[in-house]
């Protein structure tokens, strides 16, 4: 499928962020690895676990946290401890230095993978939530990306798929987004990505 650039697109009527990996760093990975390690398991069983039997349940909702840590740790744990661990890892990235003039130009929203709870209270704890119009998170939507029902808000919201702008950092979320039709950037290590994001907010802006 041929990419939408900038110049070629309508005007930007709305920017979607992924959360982790765009908007906070993802520390998820390493933290199964280390809670593997605190728990007499091994890294490669853990992550196979999560991946292969845990994931959907828990970004869809279908367990609480209680259920989720027992499962992932195949014993009873304090989950209120593997909270506060998971949750010091977590922070904002150089995206809250511009999210501010993003929002003078177009509404965001933020369309996330995740538990509704735990991202809520992160976007709370770093008094982030109040640049964002719509959170939109998996097991509320009962979607996950790259899910086309999890898009669908978005496609919704605008005049044209393409006057959304979608960011993520996993390539197969940007695909997907990019087969409805959204303008779709990856967010790379090097944040060149926020120069896109100027230019697409500036292809159309008055001169």
């Amino acid at each position: 499928m041929r990419r939408i650039t900038p110049r070629q697109a309508p005007p930007v009527e709305l920017i979607v962020l992924d959360a982790h990996g765009v908007l906070f760093n993802n520390p998820f990975s390493q933290f199964l690895d280390d809670l593997a390690i605190a728990t007499g398991g091994t890294s490669a069983e853990m992550r196979r676990l999560w991946r292969e039997e845990i994931h959907d349940d828990a970004w869809l909702g279908r367990i609480d946290d209680e259920q989720l840590w027992t499962r992932l740790t195949g014993r009873t744990v304090d989950h209120d401890i593997c909270m506060a661990e998971l949750r010091r890892r977590y922070q904002p990235t150089a995206v809250v230095n511009h999210i501010a003039a993003w929002s003078e130009a177009v509404p965001l929203w933020i369309l996330s993978n995740h538990r509704a709870n735990w991202l809520y209270e992160r976007l709370a704890s770093h008094k982030l939530a109040h640049w964002f119009q719509r959170i939109l998170v998996s097991e509320e939507l009962g979607a996950m990306k790259p899910d086309p029902r999890a898009f669908q808000p978005v496609v919704s919201a605008v005049s044209h798929p393409a006057a959304a702008l979608f960011i993520d950092d996993q390539a197969h979320n940007v695909e997907a987004a990019a087969e409805l039709g959204l303008q779709s950037l990856r967010a790379d290590p090097e944040n060149a990505w926020l120069d896109h994001v100027a230019e697409a907010l500036s292809a159309h802006s008055p001169r």
